[in-house]
């Protein structure tokens, strides 16, 4: 603590003026004040020891860089008051330690934003839509290309309002899945808003070391990617499963639960009638017909494929005992009641259905044959009835 008057000598010392400046009081006495403080400091000591002597009676309180007597600097942090007697009192105190600490805090916060702003320009060249969102799925941050890929979402306040509505709960099951799984990258399609475009997020949660705080993610458009997957997976003409999805789909059912997989194989009666006698065209038209009823006949869960010329299959889950008739007769006045209707003519559906439980141990194969044989046992006992039917009887 140090008096001086309105010149700024110094008049009386309390205190050490040792351990703040490393001088000894009478090195300090009678020099002014402004002989220890830093020459980037003075400026702003003038300016305020000024408004000190204009307004007595007030206090004023600065921060300043002052020169100790080994030429080290020492932050004070200084509390003037202007006495009666024209005596200007000014108490000081050491900062140095809190003054370090706040430009190691601002350097960091220099550094971060610097960052933040490197992470912009970088993410805005990205080819794709980049963007980070709270946990809720609120937009904080988006790339320049999120506006190209999405004009009529340029603003978003949420993920959400880029991906079609059907997918909105989907979306918040990913994110509650991707959240409890911290740090690990996950991957989410779902149709744009738009519903012309299949769209891949892959994003990972971040922040705490086991609470995230944010998410952070990109997209890229895949309808292409899923429109290949789709041709290979499924018959071009039908749009039914083909042949190896529906033996992937059966092996699935027999991993997962072979005690209720129950596979049902059908055979179109008398199609080649149609082509011979109406052309493929015809054909081509009674097929999808055939494969739109059966994919309406089906149950939830159940799959339904094309798997060969006039021939489908289906893989049901959980099925009975007693389930196997119920499904074939469903079939039968879903699919094969009604005539099928075409350019030129009409064709009465008929079909050969056979089914078959997969027995212990039994492959993908097994129990396709299986099926197959007992479907042609059908057809064998149908054939047997008609031409039954058609022999002259023995009394003729």
């Amino acid at each position: 603590m140090t008096l001086s008057d309105l010149g700024g000598v110094v008049t009386a010392l309390r205190g050490s003026v040792s351990e703040v400046l490393g001088y000894e009081p009478s090195e300090v006495l009678g020099r002014r004040v402004t002989d220890f403080v830093h020459p980037s400091s003075m400026a702003a000591a003038v300016e305020n020891w000024t408004q000190l002597v204009q307004n007595p009676g007030h206090t004023r309180t600065s921060r300043r860089l002052w020169v100790r007597k080994d030429g080290s600097n020492v932050w004070l942090e200084s509390n003037y008051l202007v006495h009666d007697d024209s005596t200007i009192e000014v108490l000081v105190v050491d900062i140095s330690a809190r003054m370090a600490d706040e430009q190691a805090l601002a350097a960091s916060r220099a550094e971060v934003e610097a960052l933040a702003e490197d992470f912009r320009l970088v993410a805005d060249e990205v080819p794709m839509p980049v963007f980070r969102c709270d946990l809720e799925g609120r937009l904080e941050f988006r790339n320049a290309q999120w506006s190209e890929t999405f004009p009529d979402q340029p603003e978003g306040d949420r993920l959400h309002d880029v991906l079609h509505l059907d997918d909105h709960g989907a979306l918040d099951t990913h994110i509650a899945e991707l959240i409890e799984g911290l740090g690990a990258p996950r991957v989410f399609e779902g149709r744009a808003a738009d519903g012309a475009r299949v769209l891949s997020i892959r994003c990972r949660a971040v922040g705490g070391e086991s609470t995230p705080t944010r998410i952070v993610g990109s997209f890229s458009d895949i309808t292409a990617t899923v429109e290949l997957r789709h041709l290979a997976t499924h018959d071009s003409l039908t749009g039914l499963a083909n042949r190896q999805m529906i033996e992937t789909q059966l092996a699935d059912a027999l991993a997962t639960d072979p005690a209720g997989t129950l596979v049902v194989f059908i055979d179109l009666d008398g199609f080649k009638n149609v082509n011979d006698d109406h052309g493929h065209d015809a054909g081509d038209v009674v097929l999808r017909q055939i494969a739109d009823r059966l994919d309406e006949a089906v149950r939830p869960g159940d799959h339904v494929g094309r798997y060969g010329g006039d021939e489908f299959v289906l893989v049901c889950h959980g099925v009975s005992d007693a389930g196997a008739d119920v499904i074939a007769e469903r079939l039968v006045g879903e699919a094969f009641t009604e005539p099928v209707e075409f350019d030129g003519g009409t064709w009465a559906p008929l079909a050969s259905i056979g089914w078959a439980r997969p027995a212990a141990d039994a492959d993908v194969a097994a129990v396709l044959r299986r099926a197959d044989q007992a479907m042609f046992e059908v057809k064998r006992q149908r054939r047997a009835a008609a031409a039954s039917h058609r022999a002259p009887s023995p009394s003729s």
